[in-house]
């Protein structure tokens, strides 16, 4: 058997005695889609011993964890599409180094934090799309080399005012440049209303009639340019 695909109702809680047979060792591929799942048990999946593929869409899974498995760096192709994730940090994904397909489209994820991909670096495909994502460190996604990622349908926040949102554009036109932003029409700013809809990496804050300060407090910052004509980078004082 190399393969399980599963159908429950409301399941809530997987605990570590549902997949408790020898029979599952062989098994590569798990669906476990639409099953009202909201948490795992350590060791829940430890019966998969050669698991690649996972599919858990369509649950209610506010996190991944490689306590789950027996082996996390086997698993190449990772599916948490339509979930409840709402943060993304390098210790949920650091077990995981065989991967090359990870989909947390369509979470509620508005935080990710420096590194969290860092260990990845087989990753291939990543899809952050349809999140809560209104601003991004591109620390966060710069140990990526190659990898094609997809960030459209995030309300992003274009103020000129925004600490790294010049990074931020500098890093999209990077990934641009190397045909690796996926969708890349359709990464447009949510706000200020002045911009809405304009594609993130067209946004050169030099070029417009006004400056708009960002709405969300952070530390004061000065705008300067360096390096890079028509982009604001920003120091705090």
């Amino acid at each position: 058997m190399t393969s399980v695909v599963l159908f429950m109702n409301n399941v809530g809680h997987l605990n570590s005695t549902v997949f408790n047979s020898d029979s599952l060792s062989s098994v590569t591929s798990l669906t476990l889609t639409n099953n009202g799942i909201t948490d795992l048990s350590p060791r829940a999946l430890h019966a998969f011993q050669q698991l690649i593929n996972l599919k858990l869409d369509g649950n209610h899974l506010a996190k991944i964890n490689h306590t789950w498995f027996s082996h996390p760096e086997k698993l190449q192709n990772i599916t948490l599409y339509n979930n409840s994730l709402e943060a993304v940090d390098q210790a949920d994904l650091s077990n995981f180094t065989g991967l090359i397909s990870l989909n947390l489209s369509r979470n509620h994820i508005h935080t990710i934090s420096r590194g969290s991909f860092s260990a990845l670096h087989k990753l291939a495909h990543l899809d952050l799309s349809v999140n809560r994502l209104m601003h991004l460190n591109p620390m966060a996604l710069n140990h990526l080399k190659f990898t094609k990622v997809r960030l459209d349908g995030n309300p992003w926040d274009c103020s000129c005012g925004r600490l790294l949102f010049g990074e931020f554009v500098v890093f999209l036109k990077g990934l641009q440049n190397a045909s690796c932003l996926e969708n890349e029409t359709a990464v447009t700013c949510s706000t200020p209303a002045v911009l809405r809809g304009r594609p993130v990496w067209n946004i050169s804050c030099l070029q417009l009639d006004v400056f708009v300060p960002s709405t969300t407090p952070h530390t004061p910052v000065v705008g300067l340019t360096i390096g890079y004509p028509g982009l604001i980078f920003l120091i705090g004082e």
